[in-house]
C-alpha cells in the first residue's frame, strides 16, 4: 500500500476547522475508530472544485460526489460556493465557474481512464457516467440564483477574467503536463516553448483577480514565467519530453 501526503505551506483556510470521525471503510475499521482534525467539508468541496478546474482529475470530482451523496454531514451549499468564490477570482463572474466546471471535454477526458484512476473498496465504487451526472445535479444547484443573491452576486455578473475555456487551452497544457511534453504558446504575439507546471488564482492590484499559467520558458530566458490565462494566443503540445524540475501539478 502507497500512502501519499500533498503538503501546502501557503494554503489559505477561510473556513473554521473541525474534529471527524476517521472514515476507513475496510475491513478493520473497528481498530481505526479516532476522531481527526480537518478542514469542513465545505472547504474540502470548494477545494476539490478549484482543483477540478485547474487540473482535471476524476479523483476530484470522485471526492465531490462522494461527499455530497453520502449525506453523513449537512452541507451549505452558500458556504461551498461563498469559500469557492474566496479561493479564486470568480465572485464577480460566476457564470465562467459554472461554465468550467462542467465543461464538456473535461468530463470526456476523465471517462476512459476512470476504473484505473478511482482506487477505493468495491462498495464506495461508482461509474463514470453516474459520478458526472450526478456532479452535473451538484454544480446546478449550487449556482441557485437564491445562493448568488445571498453572495452579493449572479449569473449575469460577468467583470474581468476574460479567458475562453471555449478555446481548450487549459486542457491542452493539463494534458501536456500529465503526459510530461512541451507545449508551444502563443503569447503578446511571440511563440515559446513551455514546460508546463501549474495554475494559481492571485488578487493583485487594484482588486484585479487573475488566473495565471506557471511555466518554464526555453525559448526567452530559460527561466519560470508566469503567463495570464487570459491573455494566452494560442496552445499546442508538442512531441517533445521534458524532464520536470519541480512538481507538476496537473
Amino acid at each position: 500500500m502507497r500512502i501519499k501526503f500533498d503538503v501546502s505551506e501557503f494554503e489559505k483556510i477561510v473556513l473554521p476547522v473541525q474534529r471527524h470521525s476517521l472514515i476507513h471503510d475496510y475491513l478493520d475499521s473497528d481498530n481505526c475508530q479516532v476522531e481527526i482534525q480537518a478542514y469542513s467539508l465545505e472547504e474540502v468541496l470548494a477545494e476539490k472544485l478549484r482543483s477540478w478546474i485547474q487540473r482535471t482529475r476524476s479523483r476530484d470530482l470522485f471526492d465531490v460526489v462522494k461527499i455530497v451523496a453520502s449525506k453523513s454531514i449537512p452541507i451549505s451549499k452558500r458556504n461551498v460556493l461563498a469559500t469557492f468564490f474566496q479561493k479564486t477570482i470568480f465572485k464577480d463572474m460566476p457564470i465562467a465557474s459554472k461554465e468550467e466546471m462542467i465543461f464538456e471535454p473535461k468530463f470526456a477526458a476523465i471517462t476512459p481512464t476512470w476504473a484505473q484512476t478511482i482506487i477505493c473498496p468495491s462498495r464506495s465504487l461508482i461509474i463514470a457516467a453516474n459520478a458526472i451526472q450526478l456532479f452535473r445535479e451538484f454544480v446546478e444547484a449550487l449556482f441557485d440564483p437564491e445562493i448568488l443573491e445571498a453572495l452579493g452576486t449572479s449569473l449575469s455578473r460577468r467583470i474581468g477574467h476574460l479567458y475562453d475555456f471555449n478555446s481548450g487551452y487549459r486542457e491542452a497544457i493539463i494534458e501536456a503536463g500529465r503526459a510530461r511534453q512541451l507545449i508551444r504558446l502563443l503569447y503578446s504575439g511571440r511563440s515559446r516553448d513551455i514546460e508546463p507546471y501549474s495554475f494559481r488564482y492571485k488578487w493583485v492590484k487594484k482588486g484585479y483577480g487573475a488566473e495565471y499559467f506557471y511555466g518554464f520558458d526555453r525559448t526567452r530566458g530559460h527561466t519560470i514565467k508566469a503567463f495570464f490565462l487570459d491573455r494566452l494566443q494560442g496552445v499546442s503540445i508538442l512531441p517533445q519530453k521534458f524532464e520536470p524540475r519541480w512538481v507538476v501539478e496537473f
